[in-house]
């Protein structure tokens, strides 16, 4: 009895010759007590490390883990990069290599993807999400959307400009102007708009959020931050309509240079 019990009590105090004394409860269902030496923790540890390591970590989202959550093929950008471009050189054959034929390309496309995120983000995306997700959460998954949204609209813009400059030996026409207004506008919605109206958004989210710890000085700050973000993104959302407005006149402009065949009974 005396031998187990200094055993035990020794299980439970650091060795002074630098050994682990694990008890037989702990070490081995045998009753034997064993000793480890503190290198072969040290190794046993690091090996369990570099094991868990080669693991790779598994996909996790709400609560879910799986494969399921891994993008498939189709869902890859590279892929379908590869997919537009070869659909492009499967209609282009040698015209490919001719530049008022891809100056005109790259024009149309341009317009096309401007128009087509314009009218989806005014009139469909934003209204939707406003109307089926909870307030926050909305106007934190904008804040993420608009800098994509005006960055590529800008970009299409200057795209328009410059192959319309191109194509034109550098002459200042009204289209050219129309455009210059829209992406003047997308500027200024993308780096001085959307900033400003989204941190009045996440100061008011922010006193929103202290629950009862509201004071009445908060109550008051939350209603003039609204009343600030009423005003700043009203403003934003008509310089949008504006760049809109100068988008689908462009394509008027654009129209005058098709010829349409309208088969006639």
């Amino acid at each position: 009895m005396l031998g187990s019990a200094a055993l035990s009590e020794a299980s439970q105090k650091p060795s002074d010759q630098g050994v682990v004394l694990h008890s037989a409860a702990a070490a081995n269902p045998g009753g034997v007590p064993s000793l480890v030496l503190p290198e072969a923790q040290e190794s046993t540890e690091m090996t369990l490390s570099s094991s868990a390591a080669m693991v790779p970590a598994a996909t996790t989202k709400d609560g879910v883990t799986g494969a399921m959550l891994e993008p498939s093929v189709l869902n890859k950008q590279w892929v379908r990069a590869l997919a537009i471009l070869a659909a492009v050189g499967l209609v282009s054959g040698s015209s490919i290599w001719m530049p008022s034929r891809i100056v005109a390309f790259l024009h149309v496309t341009s317009y096309a993807l401007m128009l087509g995120t314009s009218v989806w983000n005014t009139f469909f995306v934003g209204l939707t999400m406003f109307k089926n997700m909870p307030r926050q959460m909305f106007g934190r998954v904008q804040s993420k959307l608009f800098p994509m949204y005006f960055g590529l609209t800008c970009a299409c813009n200057a795209l328009m400009i410059g192959t319309l400059l191109f194509a034109q030996g550098l002459a200042v026409t009204q289209p050219v102007v129309s455009l210059g207004y829209a992406l003047a506008a997308s500027l200024a919605n993308w780096f001085w708009l959307e900033p400003k109206v989204t941190a009045l958004m996440f100061d008011r989210y922010d006193l929103e959020n202290k629950g009862e710890g509201k004071t009445e000085a908060d109550k008051v700050k939350i209603g003039e931050l609204y009343t600030d973000f009423g005003k700043w993104h009203g403003v934003s959302v008509m310089v949008n309509l504006l760049i809109l407005c100068c988008v689908i006149a462009h394509g008027w402009t654009l129209s005058a240079g098709m010829t349409v065949g309208l088969a006639m009974a």
